[in-house]
């Protein structure tokens, strides 16, 4: 996974030149700090890193994601039940992938900053954001849920010791880690949206957001990397 390692050496890169942007805003809407004359140009840049982050760790996971499901049906291709319940987790994977980058608000990532600072804070927009926000995580987890199914199969299926099998079912029970992680990005308890002026308003939370992407991107690549020893077993 040559090209899941560049995007998040990539991904990691551009945090160190963006994130200190976001915080900075993050000073100034909480009264700490005074916004100078470049302020607005800086929300621009922070917000463009933000949807750069994003569109790296969108594309580094789902491309981890097919990796796994790939890597699975080589283990066990002689089930019929097995391979088509693989061709269905393949097209849900691809078309759950595809929503979370369509429903990614590229005009308020990207735009002029003139519309970033007026409708892209609107409640209709910011409404708009927290539905699709929560679509993202829910087809994370669908995915998640449905590719933990292949180990599970396959753990009862080949003939191996039970130390390998506990081993095996040790290492891609990482993936539950990985749905706890998407739970924690999505989470409304864990600071995603914070109220505004204690109405029904939303505001999204960057920083959270941002820190568990990277998370999420980094524990899936590590995970990918380590299941790969039981092809030299």
């Amino acid at each position: 996974m040559i090209v899941a390692l560049a995007l998040l050496l990539g991904n990691n890169i551009q945090d160190q030149l963006y994130l200190k942007y976001i915080y900075f805003l993050e000073s100034v809407s909480n009264g700490l700090v005074t916004p100078g004359p470049d302020f607005l140009t800086d929300i621009q840049k922070g917000v463009k890193g933000f949807g750069i982050a994003s569109l790296l760790s969108f594309i580094g996971i789902w491309l981890i994601k097919l990796n796994f499901i790939f890597f699975f049906k080589r283990l066990s291709t002689q089930l019929t039940a097995y391979l088509v319940f693989w061709w269905i987790v393949l097209g849900v994977t691809i078309a759950c992938g595809a929503v979370s980058i369509v429903v990614v608000q590229f005009q308020c990532l990207f735009g002029p900053i003139e519309e970033m600072v007026t409708s892209c804070v609107m409640p209709s927009t910011m409404e708009q954001t927290y539905n699709f926000f929560k679509i993202s995580c829910i087809v994370d987890v669908v995915t998640d849920v449905l590719i933990i199914c292949f180990p599970i199969s396959i753990l009862w299926r080949i003939r191996v010791s039970t130390r390998k099998k506990i081993a095996l079912a040790a290492l891609f029970s990482l993936v539950i880690f990985t749905i706890a992680v998407t739970l924690v990005r999505g989470s409304l308890f864990g600071g995603v949206y914070k109220p505004l002026n204690y109405s029904d308003k939303k505001e999204m939370n960057i920083t959270w957001i941002w820190f568990w992407f990277s998370i999420e991107f980094t524990v899936c690549k590590c995970l990918k990397d380590t299941s790969c020893w039981p092809r030299h077993d």
